[in-house]
This record gives structure tokens, sequence and C-alpha cells, in this order.
């Protein structure tokens, strides 16, 4: 998700769960979209795989996006964002991963195609060897032969 995207479903989801957000999660929005931000809330219930869902709009890198939320849940089901391409993903089979719920299913669709995607697993804060972040050795130079110049 986007730093604006990340900000924003945090701000609903906070306010949508405890009707309230807290002051990181507002400084942080105040930040990145200002203090009167162009966010719209109010729409009519809408149903995404027969679940209800509430829907909060905003401009968000320069683009309005939808942001579609599971009213029981509170999880975001899909973000739609208007640009020069419009784009919708959809967020599904969520899994609690280190006490947090991660869409383990997304799909990418905009005006002539979709993708799919599918995690198996999630193991966060996974030690990586600091050797796979080296630098590769420099490609040994190519034996070529001298070439041959006919006269």
């Amino acid at each position: 998700m986007a730093e604006d995207e990340e900000t924003l479903y945090d701000f609903c989801t906070e306010l949508l769960q405890n009707r309230s957000v807290s002051d990181t999660t507002y400084a942080r929005s105040v930040a990145k979209f200002g203090e009167r931000p162009d966010w719209r809330t109010g729409f009519p219930t809408t149903v995404i795989d027969d679940r209800p869902v509430q829907v909060v709009q905003a401009m968000a890198g320069g683009s309005r996006v939808k942001l579609f939320f599971d009213k029981e849940t509170g999880l975001l089901s899909r973000v739609v964002r208007y640009s020069k391409i419009p784009i919708q993903m959809d967020y599904s089979d969520y899994r609690e991963v280190a006490g947090v719920k991660m869409p383990f299913q997304w799909r990418l669709t905009w005006t002539d195609g979709q993708s799919m995607y599918t995690l198996d697993d999630v193991q966060p804060n996974v030690a990586i060897d600091p050797a796979k972040f080296a630098k590769p050795l420099a490609p040994a130079a190519p034996a070529v032969a001298p070439a041959k110049v006919v006269r």
C-alpha cells in the first residue's frame, strides 16, 4: 500500500472501529493531507461479495480514492483509485499474522486486464542473511579472440 493510502486506511479503520482517532494517526493524516482534507463519508451502504461495506472517499496522491470497509469486521475490502488508468484492488482471505489481520489474496483490476495475487505464508521479522543484500561481484571480462583482419 502506498504511504498516502496507508495513512488514510489507518485513519478510517480507527474511526470506524473506535469512533475516534489516535493523536499519532491524526498527526500523520494532517501532515499528509492537511488540516481539512477532502474526505467524504455518508455514502449509502453498498455490498461486495454479499457483505455490507462502508465507503470513504478522499484525495490521495493527487487522485480520487474510494475505500470500501467491511461493516462487520472493519477490514478493507476494496480500494478504487481514479487516475489516468482507474484501478481497483480487492482484498480477501484475511488471516492473523503476529496479531495483525493481513489479506492473503488480492486482485488488481484495470481497464483491460486483471492480476490475482495469493500468499501462502507470511512470516514477519524473519532474519535475513545480510549477504543477500551485498553488491554482486562484477562479471568477469569475456575472453574474446582477436579479430582477423582480411585484406
